[in-house]
């Protein structure tokens, strides 16, 4: 499922950049759940 989101929006728009994009936005609050769960405990 993550990678059809880089195909989707790459079938849209033709854009390799916006593929990325999308797939980036896939990716990164998996990746970074665990720092910002820190400081989320930190903070409160």
């Amino acid at each position: 499922m993550y990678l059809v989101a880089g195909i989707w929006v790459k079938t849209l728009t033709g854009s390799d950049a916006l593929a990325t994009v999308a797939i980036l936005c896939v990716y990164a609050p998996g990746v970074l759940s665990p720092w910002i769960g820190r400081i989320a405990d930190a903070c409160c």
